[in-house]
C-alpha cells in the first residue's frame, strides 16, 4: 500500500494526485494545480508558452490551449479512485475489529454486568459468561451514560470548592519560601555576630532549613496536586464523554468512575499545609550553649548580645515550647532585626520589654558615670 501511495504521489507538491492527473509527452505526471502553480511562478502561463518538466527538464510546448491541451491520464485517476475507495474500506473495517470480541472475533452486542465488560453472544452461551446477569450494550449505555454525567457534576462541584483552597495554599507557599529567606538571612546575620568557632554550626543549621523547606514545599505539592486531581479527572471525563462508539466508552468508563468515588472533599486547608520554618528556633539552636559574656569583649549594641537577652527572657518561666511559643519569639527577633538595620536607631536600649542587667552592664554604667546604676533597663520602641 506504501509502494502504491508512492507511485501516486505529485513530484512536485509530493503528497497523493489531486485530479485533473496530467501526463506529460515525457511520461512524467503531475497534478494540473501544480503545474499551473509552477507556470505562474515563472511566468509562463501565456499562449505558446513552454513547461520544463521537473522530473528530466523536457521542454513541452503549450501552443494556445495551455495546459488544457496536455493529456490527462486516465489511467491513472481511476486507479487513485480506486484507492482511496481500498483506504476508507480498510478504515472501516479497523473501526469494526476495536468492536470485536477478541476471543470469538464475534460483534460484542452484549455487556456483563458481573464482569463489568462487552462481550459477544458465543460469549453468554457457551463461554465464561454463561451464568452472569446481562444487559443490552444500548440499554447498559444509556444508563451508564446517565451515571457518568451525575459523576461529571459532583467532580466538578468538587473542583470549584478547592478553587479557594488551591489559592490559599499557593499563598501559603509563597510565605513558606519568604520564611525560608528570612530565617536564612538571619542566621547568617548571628553566626556572623558569633566567633569563627561556630561557622560550621551556621552551615549546618542553614543545610537543615533547606531540607525542612524541601519536606514542606514537597509536602504543599502534594496538596496541590490532590487538589488539582478533581479537575485533572473531570477532564478526562469530559473527554471520554464524547466517545465515538458506546462500546469505546464502556471499556473505560469503570476505571473513571473508580477514580471519582475515591475522591474527598476538602472544606479547608489542613494544619500541615500552614507551617512555615521558624527563624527564632533555629537561632535559638545556634546559639545553645554558649555563654555570651564568656565569649570575649562585646559591646551592649552587638546583635548576638541583644539576641542573648531576649532568649533569656523569652525562656523564664516558660513550660511549654510549642510552634506557637517560637512565632512569638519570631516576633520579636524580627522586631530586633528591623531596629539593628535602622539607620535612624542610635538608641542602645530600643527594646519594649525589662531585661535583667549582668554585671558586666553594670559595670559599663559605672564607666560612663551615671548617678545611678540600674539593676533593670527598662527600654521602648
Amino acid at each position: 500500500m506504501d509502494t502504491l501511495c508512492s507511485e501516486l504521489s505529485c513530484p512536485i507538491c509530493l503528497e497523493i494526485f489531486t485530479p485533473p492527473i496530467l501526463e506529460l509527452p515525457c511520461c512524467h505526471n503531475f497534478c494540473k494545480k501544480c503545474v499551473q502553480q509552477t507556470l505562474d511562478a515563472h511566468n509562463g502561463h501565456r499562449n505558446n508558452g513552454q513547461f520544463v518538466c521537473p522530473m528530466c527538464r523536457k521542454v513541452t510546448h503549450l501552443r494556445s490551449k495551455g495546459i488544457n491541451g496536455i493529456k490527462r491520464n486516465l489511467f491513472a485517476e481511476n486507479v487513485l479512485d480506486k484507492l482511496k475507495q481500498e483506504i476508507e474500506k480498510m478504515a472501516k473495517e479497523e473501526i469494526i475489529k476495536k468492536d470485536m470480541c477478541p476471543q470469538h472475533k464475534e460483534e460484542e452486542n452484549l455487556y456483563c454486568l458481573t464482569d463489568n465488560q462487552p462481550i459477544c453472544t458465543t460469549c453468554k452461551i457457551f463461554g465464561d459468561h454463561s451464568t452472569h446477569e446481562i444487559a443490552k450494550i444500548s440499554d447498559m449505555y444509556k444508563l451508564r451514560k446517565e451515571l457518568f454525567a451525575e459523576q461529571m457534576k459532583m467532580v466538578l462541584s468538587i473542583c470549584d470548592a478547592h478553587a479557594n483552597i488551591i489559592q490559599e495554599l499557593g499563598h501559603n507557599m509563597e510565605l513558606l519560601l519568604f520564611s525560608k529567606t528570612l530565617t536564612q538571612d538571619y542566621v547568617k546575620k548571628v553566626g556572623d555576630s558569633l566567633i569563627r568557632d561556630i561557622q560550621m554550626k551556621v552551615a549546618a543549621l542553614i543545610m537543615r532549613i533547606e531540607v525542612e523547606t524541601d519536606m514542606k514545599s514537597k509536602l504543599m505539592q502534594h496538596g496541590l496536586e490532590v487538589l488539582y486531581e478533581p479537575k485533572r479527572l473531570y477532564d478526562e471525563m469530559l473527554q471520554h464523554g464524547q466517545s465515538k462508539t458506546p462500546l469505546e466508552f464502556l471499556k473505560k468508563e469503570v476505571g473513571l468512575r473508580a477514580r471519582a468515588e475515591k475522591l474527598v472533599l476538602l472544606d479547608e486547608l489542613d494544619p500541615e499545609y500552614r507551617d512555615y520554618v521558624s527563624h527564632g528556633k533555629y537561632v535559638e539552636e545556634l546559639m545553645s550553649g554558649f555563654e555570651v559574656i564568656k565569649m570575649g569583649k562585646i559591646t551592649r549594641k552587638s546583635l548576638v548580645r541583644k539576641i542573648s537577652k531576649i532568649l533569656k527572657e523569652w525562656k523564664s518561666d516558660r513550660k511549654h515550647f510549642d510552634d506557637a511559643a517560637y512565632r512569638s519569639l519570631d516576633l520579636i527577633l524580627a522586631k530586633t532585626l528591623f531596629l539593628e538595620q535602622d539607620p535612624s536607631n542610635d538608641s542602645e536600649d530600643s527594646l519594649s520589654w525589662d531585661l535583667e542587667s549582668s554585671d558586666e552592664d553594670i559595670e559599663e554604667g559605672a564607666t560612663a558615670s551615671k548617678p545611678e546604676v540600674q539593676q533593670t533597663s527598662k527600654c521602648n520602641v
